[in-house]
């Protein structure tokens, strides 16, 4: 793939992301001196004026196409969706320094040209901090819109393995309904790379006796269980986080896509809300087949929902619900997630 359509399909990515992602990109461009809305400073900044953050994002790069490598980079550490949690007992350097000299994987170098974009998973980059490994597939997704127009979208994927832990967590995002993509192969496709590259005997943790434990513990923890029973016009209860029959559990799906094609035009206006709409409710039909449990950190402001055996694939899945707050935009939140069930699981051993 030639450069100038990297350059493009990141463009059009941006268009994808939520206000509080855009919002939170222009500040770490700010504090990394990429960026300045001091005119003084415009000969050597990108100068933003009072440009909105909305619009800050996609502004820089049309300045400076190399900031394509900034979002490179932003993807190793930005919060995905979903996650699933793998236990290994694998010496995961040596297995990483192995593929580099196989070439199966590459080291991420920021002053460099960008990245390949795949269409599959495979090859991807490795990024170090003092902290972790990461590893990032740099998928490219191709749809057509709504109103015939084709579209472009960076969809990444992370294996993030902390250093010191006997842990592998699977970070993904979901896949907007424009993109004709198998869901359920995708994510078995990221498990098999995982399993085939870098431990072929890495499990699934089973999160029940976390759940149960945590579900007694709450308050020591400043959690509460999400539990939310919603009565609707048509007669019809919806058990927000539990059931397993959708046609009983789930009939406001119905109202709310009616909702949407009434407002289509006006939806196509902030295409962000309505990827949005169309994420939850693929969600919430999604999940709504499994046992389900969520989670609310108060302090934290922010939630998780945990997915039993997702998919019949043996797993738990963890998806880390929306939070507009700009401290919950990127990664921090997720190894929170992944420290405290670490912690969680150590406190039971010792039971």
């Amino acid at each position: 793939m030639q450069q100038q359509e990297i350059y493009q399909h990141t463009l059009d990515t941006i268009t994808f992301y939520s206000s509080a992602t855009k919002a939170k990109i222009a500040k770490c461009m700010l504090v990394d001196g990429i960026i300045t809305r001091k005119k003084k400073e415009k000969d050597s900044k990108i100068y933003i004026a009072t440009k909105s953050d909305e619009s800050i994002v996609s502004y820089a790069l049309k300045q400076d196409k190399k900031l394509v490598k900034y979002i490179e980079r932003w993807e190793f550490v930005k919060n995905y969706k979903y996650s699933i949690e793998f236990s290994s007992d694998k010496k995961i350097e040596e297995i990483l320094n192995k593929l580099k000299e196989d070439e199966k994987i590459k080291e991420f170098v920021y002053k460099s040209e960008y990245e390949e974009l795949q269409r599959t998973i495979a090859y991807p980059s490795l990024m170090e901090s003092e902290t972790a490994f990461y590893l990032k597939f740099n998928l490219v997704f191709e749809g057509m819109d709504s109103n015939g127009i084709r579209r472009w979208k960076r969809n990444p994927a992370v294996i993030y393995i902390p250093k010191g832990m006997d842990i592998i967590e699977l970070r993904f995002d979901s896949i907007e309904n424009i993109f004709d993509v198998d869901r359920s192969k995708y994510i078995r496709m990221l498990i098999s790379w995982l399993k085939d590259y870098l431990d072929s005997d890495a499990t699934g943790i089973d999160l029940g006796r976390e759940i149960d434990y945590i579900k007694k513990h709450t308050k020591d923890y400043n959690m509460v269980v999400i539990s939310q029973d919603m009565k609707f016009n048509n007669g019809g209860e919806a058990s927000i986080g539990i059931g397993k029959d959708v046609s009983k559990k789930l009939p406001f799906i119905d109202e709310l896509r009616t909702i949407m094609d009434n407002y289509a035009d006006d939806l196509e206006k902030v295409p962000a809300l309505k990827i949005a709409l169309d994420e939850y409710i693929y969600d919430i039909i999604e999940l709504s087949s499994y046992p389900v449990v969520a989670f609310s950190f108060e302090d934290k402001k922010f939630g998780i929902k945990i997915v039993e055996d997702y998919d019949g694939l043996g797993v738990y899945l963890v998806q880390h619900l929306s939070s507009n707050l700009l401290p919950n935009i990127g990664e921090e939140r997720m190894n929170f997630v992944t420290r405290f069930i670490i912690d969680i699981r150590n406190i039971i051993k010792e039971i």
